[in-house]
């Protein structure tokens, strides 16, 4: 029936149009290697390839929790830009929707030195 129809189309709209709606954690340190969580829909296929600013991310793998589809993957090292644009593609599609990555450099380290001490009173 009509319903049947509907969801028929549905279906197909989802395996052409993949949307990647958010990623966890949507920041991270410009050396990458994090593993990262992409949320979405139709972001299963037999060939899927995840870009931050136009660098590979490695793919570890999916999952289809509550409907929606999940892909985890190995972020890359920062390319330049600290602002990336995430893009997807699934069998050749590009995901649709416009979701960046935020990098970040690491707090400087702060090492004290022994110069940088309190000194004694009276001592030479």
């Amino acid at each position: 029936g009509i319903d049947d129809a509907l969801a028929a189309v549905s279906r197909l709209e989802v395996k052409l149009a993949p949307m990647v709606h958010y990623v966890v954690p949507c920041t991270g340190n410009v050396s990458g290697g994090m593993t990262l969580r992409l949320e979405g829909t139709g972001l299963e296929g037999d060939d899927v390839k995840v870009f931050f600013g136009g660098a590979v991310c490695e793919h570890v793998g999916f999952a289809s929790p509550n409907g929606g589809s999940s892909i985890t993957c190995v972020l890359p090292p920062c390319q330049g830009s600290l602002q990336a644009d995430i893009v997807v593609e699934v069998n050749g599609r590009r995901a649709a929707g416009n979701t960046t990555f935020q990098y970040h450099t690491p707090a400087p380290r702060v090492v004290p030195s022994e110069e940088a001490g309190p000194r004694a009173v009276g001592a030479s």
